[in-house]
């Protein structure tokens, strides 16, 4: 498992196709760019990246050819956080679809009404 540093960023990828989604891309202090993603977990709007984003960031994980499967994230300065601890995702109650409040969007919801 090897560390790397750099600025951890969300993009909104492909967007107007049916594979319009946001992905995690790590940017090396050398130039080099990353793609992200998580072991058994699909790389399109992973919700684990989010507090990271815009952060310069230590990683660790396996070089891939063109990604990087993490193992551990860490906010320079800040406790690390691992696969394991971060927070599970909890379910919004099940109403009406005219009841639902619209705090309860998505991560591809997000970002995409942020243009990004």
């Amino acid at each position: 498992m090897e560390t790397y540093n750099g600025v951890l960023t969300l993009r909104f990828m492909d967007e107007g196709s049916k594979s319009e989604a946001v992905y995690a891309y790590l940017k090396l202090d050398s130039g080099e760019e990353y793609m992200l993603y998580r072991q058994d977990v699909y790389p399109a709007n992973d919700d684990f990246f989010v507090p990271f984003n815009g952060q310069y960031v230590l990683l660790k994980g396996e070089l891939e050819s063109d990604s990087i499967l993490v193992e551990e994230v860490q906010i320079a300065g800040a406790p690390a956080v691992t696969k394991q601890s971060a927070p599970s995702r909890k379910k919004c109650p099940k109403r009406p679809l005219n009841q639902r409040k619209s705090s309860h969007l998505t991560l591809y919801a997000l970002m995409k009404s942020r243009n990004l």
